[in-house]
């Protein structure tokens, strides 16, 4: 934990009301079982976290998380990422993954190899413009047992209203621009995600897994200052371990 900063978190008695999906195979569609990449290549809109300079707060409390990851008994079962690769999704792209769901452009063939699904988002994305004030302001939201506690990631939301009413603006825009229905509109959980799990938890790691990421959400939402993103990047990936900028999108205040 960060030094002077860490507390006792003491989980309230609060029941999960969410439905009880298991992850798909343990993201064995994205990793090995020995937490080697697979390969999963497709596209996102993301904003990677600043990483130098003053705007580089978060990432720099993310390396202390990754850090007091390692020295966990239940690191063995995640598939840790990159620093270099630490983003916010701002809305999911295309991948083999998503061929069948709802949200599939209805323009693209969902046969069509995903390199070619890649050009025809870029061609797509080439020509979008939206009036969203830069920088893109988040913070770590408060600790909530109903949500947290259970994926390794560090939620975030928006700073304010005016940013939470952008966000779904700039969300509900893309999706449209690309013929696409939006997942989820108006119940995103923004994120930052660290790891995925590839290997059950025995039942003492799956409580020691939950208490250390409920104090680090808790340590960050009540210590850091607010998180300032640049505009969202068209990226493609060949699997979980980067992703590679096409160009950054077009913000017209």
């Amino acid at each position: 934990m960060m030094r002077n900063q860490a507390q006792t978190f003491r989980l309230p008695e609060i029941r999960d009301k969410r439905p009880k999906v298991a992850t798909l195979l343990l993201n064995q569609n994205k990793f090995y079982p020995d937490g080697r990449p697979r390969p999963y290549a497709g596209n996102t809109i993301i904003c990677h976290l600043p990483q130098q300079g003053e705007q580089s707060s978060f990432f720099n409390v993310l390396l202390d998380m990754y850090r007091d990851v390692l020295a966990q008994g239940f690191s063995g079962k995640l598939a840790l990422l990159p620093p270099s690769s630490y983003h916010m999704t701002v809305l999911d792209g295309l991948n083999d993954g998503l061929r069948t769901r709802p949200s599939w452009p209805e323009a693209l063939a969902r046969t069509a190899p995903m390199p070619s699904c890649d050009q025809w988002v870029k061609d797509r994305l080439g020509t979008f413009h939206y009036g969203l004030d830069l920088p893109i302001r988040m913070r770590p939201a408060r600790p909530d047992p109903s949500y947290d506690g259970k994926i390794p990631h560090i939620r975030l939301e928006p700073a304010d209203h005016v940013q939470e009413r952008m966000l779904a603006g700039l969300r509900h825009a893309l999706a449209a621009h690309m013929g696409m229905k939006e997942p989820r509109p108006g119940s995103y959980v923004f994120h930052t995600t660290l790891a995925y799990q590839v290997r059950s938890f025995a039942d003492h790691e799956a409580a020691e897994f939950t208490r250390f990421m409920m104090q680090w959400q808790d340590v960050m939402n009540r210590t850091m200052p607010e998180i300032r993103l640049g505009a969202p990047e068209l990226c493609f990936f060949s699997d979980m371990y980067a992703y590679h900028r096409q160009f950054f999108h077009h913000m017209i205040a």
